[in-house]
């Protein structure tokens, strides 16, 4: 299911299908980093749903200083973020950052080729995103 930050309510039902048992919880804990509340959210309920262990920045700055003090197992880190954003985060994490930790880059469709080009190492999920994806992507690098 592709989805967009106006359809939040649809997103509820796909991730909390009524035919659907939640998952069993698994030992990864994922950081979230995005400025939109309502994608950091949404994420939460997705991730959490699938078993995963959740916890959520709303800003570059907040969300390095996480990753620091606590590498988690995986992050979702979203580029276009007022002040620190996710492009110059991104970079700090690889010049100076706790080493193995995988790092998604969300970002909105049009500029995922530039990401991909500018950061070939990291996997690149364009937004509006694909909820069966994003899961694939995230077990793929865990």
């Amino acid at each position: 299911m592709v989805l967009s930050g106006g359809l939040k309510d649809v997103a509820r039902m796909a991730v909390h299908p009524a035919h659907d048992e939640r998952r069993p919880e698994r030992t990864a804990r994922i950081l979230v980093v995005d400025d939109d509340p309502g994608i950091r959210s949404l994420l939460q309920e997705l991730l959490d749903w699938e078993g995963y262990r959740v916890e959520t920045a709303g800003d570059g700055a907040e969300g390095l200083a996480r990753i620091r003090a606590a590498p988690p197992d995986l992050v979702l880190l979203d580029l276009m973020m007022p002040g620190l954003d996710g492009w110059e985060v991104y970079r700090r994490l690889r010049a100076d950052g706790p080493r193995g930790v995988p790092v998604i880059l969300i970002t909105a469709g049009v500029l995922a080729a530039r990401a991909r080009q500018e950061f070939p190492d990291a996997p690149v999920v364009g937004k509006p995103f694909d909820l069966d994806h994003l899961l694939a992507v995230i077990q793929q690098h865990l």
